[in-house]
């Protein structure tokens, strides 16, 4: 995989959660708005686990070479 195709898959994503996230929030602050609280929490927590395996696979790639 290329750094091109790379590059226009993260601003893919981004382009979409920039629609979706907003959409989700207005939904979840009809019902309560403690709830987008919780998705900003779980959000981040994806991210974080993200960042730990690519930070795992990072090194233990670059130990090898």
């Amino acid at each position: 995989v290329n750094k091109g195709t790379i590059t226009g898959l993260v601003y893919s994503a981004s382009s979409i959660s920039s629609f979706i996230i907003p959409s989700i929030c207005g939904v979840l602050a009809a019902k309560n708005v403690s709830n987008i609280i919780l998705l900003d929490i779980g959000i981040t927590a994806v991210g974080v686990i993200l960042a730990l395996v690519v930070n795992f696979r990072y090194n233990k790639v670059m130990k090898k070479a």
